[in-house]
């Protein structure tokens, strides 16, 4: 029995948090989506600008920021070998863009993070124009042993038809709630993957409170995290910066 995971538009119940490689080779912060087994609630879209020339692949974004999307921890071992086949709508502005639609799956190593290919297609059939239209097509993994707690990672991208690609805009669509309609977009596996929810926390929970500390190991104001919570709620406030961070403190 095969295994469907849909694009949603949920937030995904983990994040990667790192400033990784996009196919292209430049570094991306990446926002995740869930993978989920159940079809999302309403259509939306995602945007990829193609290139003036050839690519190796060009993932989709929202505002500046990568999307990817992640499942659930699997719940079980399991090797991934059998066929993976795509479902994915989408569209270019003009037929003049020569994009393609396809999709990379990766493994995402429960213990460690490290992230191991799994599958790339390569597809070069053009997308359509509007409307947006299914792209159905198969891609064959290399074989690849998954512990219980690894997740998948899965991104469609744009990629060029063999042919150079103009300046345009593809649009991917996804979390639709109805089969076979725009929005529809799908990852299927051979293997009947199952999966867990993402453990919730557990051991003792710590409260950030407004009492000073008595110790001074820098330069930073201390404040007491304690196991009882405070009087009164207290702001603290930062500053953002133009651009990606590695984080700002309050």
């Amino acid at each position: 029995m095969a295994k469907t995971l849909y694009f949603t538009s949920a937030a995904a119940t983990t994040h990667r948090g790192d400033n990784t490689a996009k196919l292209a080779g430049a570094t991306s912060w990446w926002q995740p989506f869930a993978m989920s087994e159940s079809r999302g609630v309403s259509a939306t879209t995602a945007t990829a600008a193609s290139i003036a020339g050839t690519t190796v692949g060009i993932e989709f974004v929202s505002g500046a920021v990568a999307l990817e999307w992640l499942s659930e921890p699997l719940s079980a071992d399991f090797t991934i070998s059998g066929t993976i086949t795509g479902n994915l709508w989408g569209l270019e502005s003009t037929m003049n863009d020569n994009t393609a639609i396809n999709f990379v799956v990766d493994k995402v190593d429960g213990a460690t993070g490290a992230v191991t290919q799994i599958a790339k297609s390569a597809r070069v059939t053009e997308l359509g124009t509007t409307p947006a239209t299914v792209n159905n097509f198969p891609v064959t993994p290399t074989s690849t042993a998954c512990k219980r707690g690894d997740r998948l990672r899965i991104r469609p991208f744009i990629d060029d038809i063999g042919t150079a690609m103009i300046v345009g805009t593809t649009t991917f669509s996804y979390n639709g709630p109805t089969a076979a309609v725009a929005g529809d977009s799908y990852v299927q596996f051979t293997e009947n993957l199952t999966f867990e929810p993402a453990a919730a926390p557990t051991g003792s929970t710590y409260y950030l409170t407004d009492t000073a500390e008595t110790i001074n190991p820098g330069s930073a104001t201390e404040k007491k995290a304690l196991t009882t919570s405070g009087s009164s709620s207290v702001n603290a406030v930062a500053s953002t910066a133009a651009g990606p961070t590695a984080g700002v403190q309050v």
